[in-house]
């Protein structure tokens, strides 16, 4: 008769501790991967150099460095943007006055004169200002420096204008010298982009 001797342990039990103990080296190995891991750019070597010190699983698992030869052609600007929406100006009252003038005259008639209109009136639109101005101030390679204004889109009128035309020897246009009298209806045209720049010369 054979006697079976008595295990200390189940058949099953190295099977059972190999599996825990499978488990427990994934559990530790994924609470060790940094959530940075999951990356897909690492964006500069300073980043780089640092990384790889304290969190070199990230890099193993990186899909793109940025290099800093790339990085160099990525540039930035500064300036001033000023966003236009549906900005009106309309309604000139009828007082106002429009003049053009010459100081010291010429052959004859030394004394100033002045051209221009008063009594001028305009109802409608103006102006109507939407879109964005951008305004820059750089300087180039030889010390030129200037202001570059991109333009929204201004709209003038629709409007209609009166006014009298006028020459006198005062720039606000008093006196009976009157050269005719303006009316214009329905007026409008459209300033659309374009830039504009200003530099001294």
């Amino acid at each position: 008769m054979l006697i079976k001797p008595k295990l200390l342990f189940p058949e099953n039990f190295k099977g059972k501790i190999m599996k825990k103990l499978l488990l427990l080296a994934v559990a530790v190995l994924m609470a060790m991967m940094p959530v940075a891991s999951f990356a897909k750019a690492v964006i500069s070597d300073s980043d780089l150099d640092s990384a790889k010190a304290e969190k070199s699983v990230s890099i193993a698992l990186a899909e793109k460095v940025i290099a800093d030869s790339e990085l160099d052609e990525v540039t930035a600007e500064a300036g001033v943007s000023i966003s236009f929406v549906d900005v009106k100006i309309k309604d000139v009252a009828s007082s106002a006055t429009l003049s053009i003038g010459d100081s010291d005259g010429f052959t004859g008639y030394t004394g100033a004169g002045w051209l221009g209109a008063n009594g001028i009136a305009i109802s409608g639109n103006v102006a109507v200002i939407s879109g964005t101005a951008v305004i820059d101030v750089g300087t180039n390679s030889a010390s030129e420096t200037r202001v570059n204004m991109t333009l929204p889109t201004v709209t003038l009128g629709a409007m209609n204008v009166t006014a009298t035309m006028k020459l006198s020897n005062a720039m606000t246009m008093t006196g009976a010298n009157v050269l005719g009298s303006l009316n214009l209806r329905g007026f409008s045209t459209q300033l659309t982009g374009g830039s504009v720049q200003i530099y001294a010369h």
